[in-house]
């Protein structure tokens, strides 16, 4: 094998375990919704405004890691798909 097709999987193996990582912290997200216990000191101290601040905040924290975490997963599978491309080319080629 060339240096570049060792370095090319040596990446892959990178971004697979990144992307392991990501799995995790998706499977992790709904525990934040636990924070909307808040909601009810938050409601005692400063009333409904409070609460519903509370519950927005919350389920928009949510929502964005949400988003973040499938991004980045979109992201490290394209990545992944290129270099596979990549590696293939180099196996063809010879090279």
């Amino acid at each position: 094998m060339s240096e570049k097709q060792d370095m090319l999987e040596a990446e892959l193996v990178r971004l697979e375990g990144l992307l392991g990582d990501l799995e995790k912290d998706w499977s992790r997200v709904p525990y934040a919704f636990a924070l909307l216990i808040l909601a009810v000191p938050a409601y005692l101290k400063w009333g409904f405004m409070g609460s519903s601040l509370t519950i927005l905040t919350v389920v928009s924290f949510v929502a964005t890691a949400y988003y973040l975490i499938g991004v980045r997963k979109a992201e490290y599978r394209g990545e992944m798909a290129e270099i596979r491309m990549d590696v293939e080319t180099l196996r063809r080629t010879g090279g």
